[in-house]
């Protein structure tokens, strides 16, 4: 029993004592490592005096009770007047503008460590934290560049036409050092009051040879490595009485501007006016052209349409005369076939009646004359109603009677006679016996 209850007490301070190894670990751990976000950097100061800057992100960075401190890699420096943007006073920086009115520049820039570890040291060394970097350095560096901008314009100028040219020059002297300037007077009038008045006038110092800006200093940025950009001016406020000037000489730009407005307006309406007329009248003359080319091309068609007809009608007419010159050929050679035919036709006629004339002695035609010639005689005897022999014949040598036969004889003379005339012997030759 005794055994048992040492052995629980033993197990029990066991316990105990590594309870309080590990919390004893723990309680040293961050004396003995340090954790590194992978946005920062750590410079850790042993108790050596040695310094080491780690920059690889990890819990198990070795610090050997060692001092840290932690610088971001880029951070934003602040010198706004609003409450919103970095502290809530008014951080502006004051300038002066060469026609003597007074601003209070408002923005920010950011600006990145340097990267090496060397500068980074020297830059722990000479400002040992952040805050005094961002005020000490950033800061004395802006506000210096801000303070020697302001006297190379007028508040006006600052306000409007120079504005842009205001934000190169400050970031460019807070990153590269301020310019060596020369101040003069020079006489210039007054926007509002159109009064003249005398400023201080201040020109920038350049390189002959170069024509880049000379500087008075080089920029303590460049030293410690830090590397300012992204400067953003959001407003420059000015004394009550620049604000009242500028209000002024923004309502009456406002009014000329309007005025202006109104006139390129008007000019404008005048314009339009113009060239709506202009473009009615191109339009009604581009019509009566469309009219008239519609004209001229119809004009022409119809020239077209009658040359082609007539040149059909030539071309038909000049067919049908050769068409006819060609009949008229044909029936002249058709008339001459037949003339010659004819003239053939009535010389063969011609000879076969000479032939049979001179065979027969023209029989048929003498015996028809005479046929003629007898019924022609006996026609017209039959028409006679007188009487053709004597009523009285005293007689003949025949001693009869011979009233009944002069009738006879002289049909009978007649018809010799007629035969005679046409040579017709109308006897009838016997033929001779044979021998």
């Amino acid at each position: 029993m005794t055994s048992i209850t040492n052995n629980k007490k033993f197990y029990i301070a066991s316990g105990v004592a590594l309870v309080v190894i590990l919390l004893a670990f723990f309680g040293i751990a961050g004396e003995l490592f340090v954790h590194v976000d992978a946005g920062e950097r750590v410079v850790v100061q042993y108790p050596t005096g040695k310094l080491a800057v780690i920059s690889t992100p990890g819990s198990f960075n070795w610090r050997g009770f060692g001092s840290v401190e932690r610088f971001p890699r880029s951070t934003q420096y602040w010198f706004s007047l609003k409450n919103d943007e970095g502290s809530k006073n008014d951080e502006s920086i004051k300038t002066r503008f060469n026609d003597g009115a007074t601003g209070y520049v408002s923005g920010s820039i950011r600006f990145d460590y340097p990267a090496d570890d060397s500068t980074f040291l020297d830059l722990y060394k000479t400002y040992r934290n952040q805050d005094a970097i961002a005020q000490q350095l950033v800061g004395q560096c802006m506000t210096k560049a801000v303070y020697m901008t302001g006297p190379l314009m007028s508040s006006k100028e600052s306000y409007s036409d120079r504005r842009n040219e205001l934000i190169n020059d400050i970031e460019d002297q807070a990153i590269n050092g301020v310019y060596k300037t020369t101040t003069t007077q020079v006489e210039v009038e007054d926007p509002i009051t159109q009064t003249k008045k005398w400023i201080n006038a201040v020109k920038i110092d350049t390189d002959p040879k170069t024509g880049q800006p000379l500087r008075q200093e080089v920029s303590p940025l460049i030293r410690f490595g830090i590397k300012p950009y992204n400067l953003n001016i959001n407003e420059i406020r000015y004394d009550k009485v620049v604000e009242d000037q500028i209000a002024a000489q923004q309502a009456a730009i406002m009014q000329v501007q309007t005025a202006i407005a109104k006139s390129k307006e008007a000019e404008q309406e005048k314009l339009t006016t113009i060239a709506n007329g202009e473009a009615q009248a191109a339009k009604a003359k581009w019509a009566q052209e469309v009219l008239k080319a519609q004209a001229v091309t119809e004009a022409d068609q119809e020239a077209e349409v009658q040359k082609t007809n007539a040149e059909r009608d030539k071309v038909v007419a000049e067919t049908a005369a050769t068409q006819r010159l060609n009949v008229a050929k044909l029936d002249h050679q058709a008339a001459e076939e037949t003339k010659l035919r004819d003239i053939a036709l009535g010389e063969g006629q011609a000879k076969a009646k000479e032939l049979a004339m001179q065979a027969n002695g023209a029989l048929e035609q003498k015996l028809d004359a005479w046929v003629k010639a007898q019924t022609a005689w006996a026609e017209g005897l039959a028409q006679y109603r007188g009487s053709i022999t004597p009523a009285v014949i005293t007689g003949n040598s025949t001693g009869t009677n011979s009233g009944g036969n002069a009738f006879e004889q002289f049909m009978s003379l007649l018809a010799a006679k007629t035969a005679k005339d046409l040579a017709l012997d109308i006897s009838v030759t016997q033929p001779s016996a044979a021998k």
